[in-house]
């Protein structure tokens, strides 16, 4: 799955428009959900994104647009550094600091019932879990 991923972000930087496009879905996500966290809760944010792309076999924009994600403009003094950011992660230059996660939620707000302490790590504001069932039903 890992080399469809890659050939997808191939295929997309020979479309300049489509790949910048990706990167600004992801970066949106970012910034709405993980402003304030530094820079781990932003990566660890925009890992779940890609981990979920993986999975479902859609593009961020798809990924971000439905569910759990929210997405918000980007000011422009944030933009560069969150659009940067995310093609780090969308072209794996960066490491996962959540092993993998599927799913976060903000610590101090109700436990989802996704949620299995055994598999959950916490960055930040959030936390942020691997829920094995997941991927095993996309």
């Amino acid at each position: 799955m890992k080399n469809l991923l890659i050939f997808a972000l191939l295929a997309l930087s020979a479309n300049s428009k489509a790949a910048y496009r990706e990167a600004e879905c992801m970066a949106q996500a970012m910034f709405a959900e993980a402003r304030g966290q530094g820079q781990q809760g932003i990566l660890a944010v925009a890992h779940v994104v890609k981990t979920r792309m993986r999975i479902e076999q859609k593009s961020s924009c798809s990924v971000t647009r439905k569910g759990q994600f929210v997405r918000a403009r980007l000011p422009a003094r944030l933009r560069g550094m969150y659009l940067q950011t995310a093609l780090d992660v969308l072209l794996d230059k960066t490491i996962d600091p959540t092993n993998g996660a599927t799913h976060f939620f903000r610590r101090g707000s109700k436990t989802p019932f996704w949620y299995d302490e055994s598999r959950s790590l916490i960055i930040g504001d959030h936390v942020f879990v691997n829920v094995a069932a997941y991927a095993t039903n996309q």
